[in-house]
């Protein structure tokens, strides 16, 4: 889940601000919320609101007779509230000021929706993150953490699940290759043309299988085995 605030006096800016972040979620399989405000007025008043995690989209100039958005922030660090904030303004010349409230990130105004989805890649990789794997099974649909899953299996035109400390086990009409592209491409692999794995669960690595956690024991096919070493190494570190 990534929690978004956006603040701008621009009703217009929000929203396309907001609709990037909904493009986003849907691009990366990620749930996202966003709620708005239109000052540092609103930002206080719903400051229960504002979470550990979430990351702030601010405006310099947030109206007349109202603080900047760099007076926003020093008041909510005055709060020991240190989420990460990212400036949006038409103003380049005061990103030196925006440094002495710990920016994280700075946006020119008009914005650029590739250079949104690059900062939210970069926030990304800072939060402990974990995509959701939506899956429709009979008239049910099922959300799954995907660190949690340890290995699918291919069952002829069937997929089966393992997943949780238990490897509960949940069929579904999908074809491995269906599932495939619904993952985390860093977090899993397809080992073998009827396993995928995850590669944080891998316990111990040998040159023609692996086992998992729970002991499960899985076949690496033939050319695999360095790429498999690679991500497990990459996702443990």
């Amino acid at each position: 889940m990534m929690d978004i605030l956006v603040c701008d006096d621009n009703q217009s800016i929000r929203e396309s601000v907001k609709n990037s972040i909904v493009k986003y979620a849907i691009k990366t399989n990620i749930e996202c919320t966003v709620f708005e405000c239109e000052n540092g007025e609103d930002i206080f008043k719903s400051i229960d609101r504002i979470k550990k995690d979430t990351l702030i989209f601010m405006d310099y100039k947030l109206g007349d007779n109202q603080p900047t958005g760099i007076e926003v922030v020093e008041k909510l660090r005055q709060q020991s509230i240190n989420n990460k904030v990212v400036f949006l303004t038409a103003y380049p010349e005061i990103v030196y000021d925006t440094f002495k409230v710990g920016t994280y990130r700075f946006l020119i105004k008009p914005l650029k929706e590739s250079e949104l989805f690059e900062v939210l890649d970069s926030y990304r990789k800072t939060m402990n993150f974990d995509r959701l794997l939506k899956i429709k099974v009979g008239w049910d649909v099922y959300q799954i953490v995907q660190s949690s899953i340890t290995y699918i299996e291919s069952k002829g035109k069937k997929s089966i699940l393992y997943y949780g400390d238990n490897l509960t086990k949940l069929g579904t009409n999908y074809l491995l290759y269906e599932i495939e592209k619904l993952l985390d491409e860093n977090l899993f692999i397809r080992c073998h043309k009827s396993f995928i794995v995850n590669v944080g669960k891998i316990q111990r690595v040998r040159s023609n299988f692996v086992v998992m956690e729970g002991g499960v024991t899985i076949p690496v096919g033939r050319g695999k085995i360095n790429e498999l070493v690679e991500k497990h190494i990459e996702a443990t570190r």
